[in-house]
């Protein structure tokens, strides 16, 4: 009885976690180099557009006592969207913890450099990261040149120069008369302590409407966050504000 029971944890164990013998692939290292980041190759699935991957961080000295992080996610190859389906902490202490992820929406990857960005997810206090260019890079093994850096370039400025606003050309998704696409505006001196603004905008060109599909925060004190945007209304562009100049620079595209 007793066998069978330790049988059954193993079983459990083993389809709910990719083995450390997997073929773990480094795809990061952070700046300070106190975390690693791999993907296990052979655990990607291919569906359509959609990539489901295990993802690993191993930790060096975290603050809130990580060891090593194990996630699963999906990614859309064809919307530029992840989503966190699953993710476990093993801390150094030797406890560990399944994060809750139920309801994980769809999130736009962030396009600061396609080959080495990572979608940020907060858990609990820390962040796990996961790979965008496994739609194409990982699947081919190779680090291929197609994908580049995001190709931001400044569109407008306050009346003052300051808040530059930059769309990454790259990102531009052009669907009919929409345009998909990333703005990135960077800040001095903001009072409620932004130093960088993320979003996602679609714009349509014949109607002169624009509405915010994503917002993410970057603050002077190293924090970030996701704003909800959920069922943001289209608007018309106020021509000559910077969105509008936005707006006439997309749709000239």
């Amino acid at each position: 009885m007793k066998a069978r029971s330790v049988l059954r944890a193993a079983l459990v164990f083993f389809v709910a976690t990719p083995a450390l013998a997997a073929d773990w692939v480094l795809v990061e290292r952070s700046a300070d180099q106190q975390d690693t980041s791999y993907v296990d190759k052979s655990s990607i699935i291919a569906s359509g557009s959609i990539r489901r991957y295990w993802a690993r961080t191993d930790f060096i000295s975290n603050p809130d006592g990580w060891q090593r992080v194990l996630a699963l996610w999906e990614n859309n190859c064809a919307t530029g969207e992840n989503r966190l389906l699953q993710a476990t902490v093993y801390k150094v202490d030797g406890s560990n913890n399944s994060v809750p992820t139920s309801g994980a929406q769809w999130q736009y990857v962030t396009p600061r450099n396609r080959r080495r960005q990572y979608p940020q997810i907060h858990l609990q206090g820390g962040v796990m990261k996961a790979k965008s260019y496994l739609c194409t890079a990982l699947l081919l093994s190779i680090a291929t040149p197609a994908l580049a850096e995001a190709d931001w370039v400044l569109v407008a400025s306050s009346n003052l120069g300051t808040n530059p606003t930059y769309v990454d050309k790259s990102s531009i998704r052009i669907m009919g008369e929409i345009r998909r696409f990333w703005v990135r505006t960077e800040y001095a001196n903001d009072a409620d302590g932004w130093a960088r603004a993320m979003t996602v905008y679609e714009d349509n060109c014949a109607t002169d409407q624009h509405r915010l599909l994503q917002l993410n925060v970057y603050k002077v004190d190293g924090t970030n966050q996701s704003i909800p945007v959920d069922g943001s209304p289209w608007k018309y562009v106020i021509p000559g504000a910077i969105e509008g100049i936005v707006h006439d620079y997309v749709c000239k595209q």
